[in-house]
């Protein structure tokens, strides 16, 4: 089980469990990933494969950062899909 962490247009944190990120899954709304949980760890240096954007994996990889620098074109859209660049290892 994947947890992810995401703020919305609003700039409301929420969270969304999925069952892995080696399939596709929906956006719920308009958001960008903030953090990655695996069980209790969280993943800071996400993977290539999976397809996280460059403003996400930075605000991931960042202790602190200014969400002010975030754009509209930088959120994903409602209804979009997530999927694996390429198979998880391979």
């Amino acid at each position: 089980m994947v947890t992810l962490h995401y703020i919305n247009r609003q700039m409301v944190l929420n969270t969304m469990k999925i069952d892995s990120l080696e399939a596709c899954f929906r956006i719920p709304e308009d958001l960008i990933f903030v953090a990655c949980r695996q069980g209790i760890e969280f993943i800071k240096v996400a993977q290539e494969s999976i397809a996280f954007t460059d403003i996400e994996r930075l605000i991931m990889y960042s202790d602190h950062f200014d969400l002010s620098f975030i754009k509209l074109e930088d959120f994903r859209k409602q209804n979009s899909e997530m999927c694996p660049k390429l198979p998880i290892g391979g």
